[in-house]
């Protein structure tokens, strides 16, 4: 049957118009997102730190595993033994280092940055310094409880000199050595002499370690 004149021009729009319509009853509107890469450092969105490994861990340990080799080829039960020694000083130290480091990090956490840099940040002055001296001499505790808590305060936000001057009255003044060890063995004399003639030393070497620090830093910058 041949269709009439003008039916193929108005069946082409209507058939154009139903194939359009699901197209035409859509909502316009902003294309989909796509998905982002996922958030470093954890719900909070905050950075993860990097670890970060001092290249002198290398050279010792390269060095010991030379001395072992050369134990080794000396004789077999040299190595051995210098490891036994070795473990037995860990089993040793493991204790200590594990409460210090332990007690750095809750210091970091609990104590504020703020509060760090007003006792002992790099603008305390003489106060930071005297506060400082104190902490280290009445603070008991060997090289592996005091060494981490030192990093702790450091990267809380404690300056050059007070940290230097806790170093300096730790070691010096340190009121747990002297009653366990100097007093007992060098007796009452000495040791107020001794101390009496040290209790400057923190405050003058953390100045000047401080002031030698930020002269470094500006030539090196």
């Amino acid at each position: 049957m041949t269709p009439a004149p003008g039916q193929d021009e108005a069946a082409a729009p209507a058939g154009v118009g139903e194939a359009a319509a699901p197209e035409a009853r859509r909502t316009p509107g902003p294309p989909p997102k796509r998905p982002g890469p996922p958030v470093r450092g954890g719900p909070a969105g905050g950075k993860r730190r990097r670890f970060k490994v001092d290249t002198s861990v290398f050279w010792i340990l390269g060095l010991a595993l030379i001395f072992t080799g050369i134990a080794y080829l000396k004789s077999p039960s040299l190595a051995y033994q210098g490891g036994e020694i070795a473990l037995r000083l860990l089993v040793d130290i493991l204790p200590s280092l594990l409460a210090g480091l332990l007690l750095g990090a809750m210091i970091q956490v609990l104590v504020p940055k703020e509060l760090v840099a007003g006792w002992a940040g790099e603008g305390s002055g003489i106060k930071g310094l005297a506060f400082a001296t104190a902490a280290g001499a009445i603070t008991p505790g060997g090289p592996f409880v005091q060494f981490p808590l030192i990093a702790s305060l450091w990267q809380a936000g404690a300056g050059v000199g007070p940290v230097t001057a806790y170093l300096i009255s730790w070691t010096l003044i340190g009121v747990n050595k002297l009653l366990i060890w100097e007093v007992p063995v060098m007796g009452w004399r000495y040791t107020i002499a001794k101390t009496a003639a040290c209790l400057a030393a923190p405050l003058v070497i953390g100045w000047l370690t401080a002031w030698i620090f930020a002269r470094m830093e500006t030539l090196l910058a």
